[in-house]
């Protein structure tokens, strides 16, 4: 058997056999090497699998289901010829993520993305469809793993999809100029750490976030804060400090949780301000 297969599906895309494996090449540079073929399902079988939408839920009712897993040898250039049927389809059907499991579809589509237009714009649309199934793993790998991708996802495309539940985001020193859209698809939300970027100021929706314990904005740019922080009620730990504040909002005083308020390093030029929040909520400790 030649040690020398290879299969080109595009412009951009081939795999090679090579040293007794199957590798993929995006623009001629290799990419990874595949593994091994997840699935060898009998025809008698296939009726298991009808209300499974994708690869990783396949893949996860196999791990469930110890019947159905089968000790399958299959010889290294058959395999191969195996993962070039699986990338062919998966390019044949405009670059599902669904067809190939999300740890190879989204990092390879993303690689395409750099050569190939269409595939450029079908990672965007992948990475919200994804976002709005219904299977949470899969929906959390996308979110950890391409937020970055997600910051340039306008909100009006993402805002219809289905809540993530997450309780604490950190996003420390990312370079963010703007209030990341994407964070309204999460639900349940009690600690957003966005510290240490250049944001300049937060929106006044970020009301939605109803159920936040903790907001820490410290070292940006703002200027000002939204009046509508005023209806965080659940809110009791705010950092603020290191910013260009030199006011604050009188709706701050509608939060009677509060039990810190970091402020030091801002311009806050109405001292006032600082007397009527230790008057209105005598619990809070201010930091300067």
């Amino acid at each position: 058997m030649s040690s020398n297969l290879y299969f080109k599906i595009s412009d951009n895309l081939e795999l090679r056999f090579e040293n007794n494996q199957t590798n993929i090449y995006v623009n001629n540079e290799l990419f990874r090497h595949c593994k091994y073929l997840l699935f060898n399902i009998a025809e008698d079988e296939v009726k298991n699998y009808k209300y499974i939408d994708s690869i990783d839920e396949a893949a996860e009712y196999l791990n469930k289901d110890n019947e159905a897993i089968k000790e399958i040898s299959i010889p290294p250039h058959v395999e191969f010829w195996g993962h070039c049927s699986n990338l062919q389809a998966w390019v044949e059907n405009d670059y599902d993520t669904r067809i190939l499991h999300s740890n190879l579809a989204f990092p390879l589509l993303k690689k395409l993305s750099e050569y190939d237009s269409r595939a450029k714009i079908r990672f965007q649309e992948e990475l919200v469809k994804r976002l709005d199934s219904d299977y949470e793993p899969v929906k959390l790998y996308v979110f950890n793993n391409y937020f970055k991708d997600l910051l340039s996802i306008p909100r009006e495309n993402i805002e219809n999809c289905n809540k993530l539940s997450i309780e604490s985001i950190i996003l420390q020193k990312e370079g963010l100029t703007q209030f990341p859209d994407f964070l309204f698809i999460i639900k349940d939300l009690r600690e957003l750490y966005i510290s240490n970027n250049n944001l300049t100021s937060l929106p006044e929706s970020i009301k939605e976030f109803k159920k936040l314990i903790l907001l820490n904005v410290y070292n940006n740019n703002l200027s000002s804060l939204p009046e509508s922080i005023g209806e965080m009620k659940n809110l009791e730990y705010l950092s603020v400090g290191n910013n260009k504040l030199t006011t604050l909002p009188e709706s701050i005083l509608k939060l009677k949780k509060l039990k810190r308020l970091c402020l030091g390093g801002n311009e806050l030029e109405n001292p006032r301000e600082l007397l009527e929040i230790k008057k209105e909520l005598p619990t809070c400790q201010i930091i300067l």
